[in-house]
């Protein structure tokens, strides 16, 4: 079977589009690398709950190298650190509690190693833990600083009908091919340090993808990440509590008069409309909103955000340094 017909049975069973497909199995494969690179992404899938975050998991579960599936709810930090495989794939359910401590030791092969005490004949003994390895996240939001993020690739799910059930023992098949695809990069030559801390993030799927010869995802990647980088450079990537702000500030004054209330689910699906925010759940966006002075309420099953009045509104948005024309009528 081709990758592409791989692509296709990942599509089936979890709904996402090509591109996000391919992203998990060029990760799957690059985990066969592990042992020629310096530094390896993190891989976070995102998403509202039944829409596909565990299959996409028990996916790579199977695909990745050396793999440990575990849940991050109700595990302690050193019963955590030990399931963390050496030159292997992390794959955490529920990893919101997961210290990043140990996420930037699993990145960067350069500082994986850890200071650990095990129990030995004569009690304990001082030994060092190797971290470096792949880790797969499902997490309800995204990385909670912007180094993690940015050392982060992301997979937004969403709900799609007609997803087929996944048979596991499908993929079963298809990890043999992929090491036999990575034992063909020259993984010691892919290049960690550019520049560009988000390409460099990068680099290792783009080793994989390069070598199967996908050259629509690669332009893809390097178009997106160009964008990023001219962002950054101009200045024209926006504060986050700006950016809710001007959400919340759109939908109240959508048709001329203040409303009294907007639904939390419009806001976050205008956030989620721009990429660098596309990873903000509800109930970060609602943190945020309230952090910048809304009152977030539930009515009738919905999550509400209450305006107040126009002076209100006004307020709160010269009080971010906002600039807009509504507030400078």
């Amino acid at each position: 079977m081709s990758l592409d017909e791989i692509v296709e049975e990942i599509v089936k069973v979890t709904g996402l589009s090509q591109r996000q497909a391919k992203i998990v199995l060029y990760y799957a494969g690059a985990t066969h690398g592990l042992v020629g690179l310096k530094k390896f992404p993190i891989l976070c899938v995102q998403g509202e709950p039944g829409t596909g975050k565990s299959t996409i998991l028990e996916i790579l579960n199977v695909l990745c190298k050396n793999s440990s599936k575990f849940t991050g709810r109700g595990t302690s930090d050193a019963a955590a650190r030990d399931e963390l495989p050496h030159f292997g794939t992390a794959i955490i359910e529920e990893a919101d509690s997961i210290k990043e401590d140990h996420l930037f030791n699993r990145h960067d092969r350069s500082i994986s190693k850890m200071p650990y005490k095990k129990v030995g004949d004569d009690g304990y003994e001082q030994t060092n833990l190797q971290l470096f390895g792949a880790t797969v996240l499902h997490r309800r939001d995204g990385a909670d600083s912007g180094a993690l993020a940015s050392r982060s690739i992301d997979i937004h799910t969403k709900f799609t009908e007609g997803v087929l059930p996944l048979d596991a023992d499908i993929f079963e098949q298809f990890r043999d091919q992929l090491q036999m695809r990575a034992g063909s990069v020259d993984w010691r030559n892919v290049p960690s340090n550019t520049g560009s801390r988000s390409r460099d993030t990068w680099q290792p799927i783009l080793a994989f993808a390069k070598n199967v010869g996908d050259e629509e995802f690669l332009d893809s990647i390097e178009e997106e990440l160009d964008k990023l980088t001219q962002s950054l450079k101009f200045g024209m990537n926006f504060e986050t509590r700006q950016a809710v702000y001007g959400s919340v500030l759109n939908l109240a004054t959508n048709g001329g008069k203040v409303r009294e209330s907007v639904e939390l689910k419009y806001v976050t699906e205008q956030m989620r409309s721009e990429p660098e925010f596309g990873q903000y759940s509800s109930r970060k966006v609602g943190t945020i909103v309230r952090e910048i002075g809304f009152v977030v309420i539930k009515d009738r099953g919905e999550m509400k955000v209450i305006i107040g009045d126009e002076d209100k509104l006004a307020s709160i948005g010269r009080e971010l340094g906002v600039e807009d024309e509504w507030l400078n009528r």
